[in-house]
């Protein structure tokens, strides 16, 4: 095994501009897929803190319709047939996707990538936030 490295100065290092094959450690648990790894951290941050919907996007800087949409907007949209195309939200089984907050809950998009013709986006975003909230993520190999 590689030997662990902060987020902050790593994470866009080595990167083949729109795919991130980096693994990351979060809570002893090894991720590979950026939206298992953004899941359990927004669970544990919302645990922690006991947040709102329009608190929790906020302090993640979220925009709602592209990092997410509420529970009740998922379910009117697949109800009316307008998340068949769409591959933002995953359809097979939302509750995977849901993160319960104080007020309701939200289901979390599937699109999170690295970068996008090497502008730093989604994923990079979320690894710069959760270290500002104090959150260790570990680059584990490259």
């Amino acid at each position: 095994m590689e030997k662990e490295k902060s987020t902050t100065k790593n994470h866009l290092s080595g990167t083949n501009n729109n795919r991130d094959t980096k693994k990351y450690r979060y809570k002893n648990k090894e991720y590979s897929q950026h939206t298992d790894l953004i899941k359990n951290v927004f669970r544990d941050y919302a645990t922690m803190k006991d947040s709102t919907v329009e608190v929790f996007a906020k302090e993640w800087n979220l925009t709602e319709g592209e990092h997410y949409i509420t529970r009740d907007e998922f379910d009117r949209r697949e109800k009316n047939g307008e998340l068949q195309n769409n591959w933002f939200f995953d359809r097979k089984d939302p509750e995977l996707n849901t993160i319960s907050l104080r007020d309701g809950k939200i289901v979390i998009s599937s699109n999170w990538p690295l970068m996008v013709n090497s502008v730093p986006k989604q994923f990079a975003q979320f690894l710069e936030q959760a270290e500002k909230l104090g959150i260790e993520i570990l680059v584990i190999s490259e």
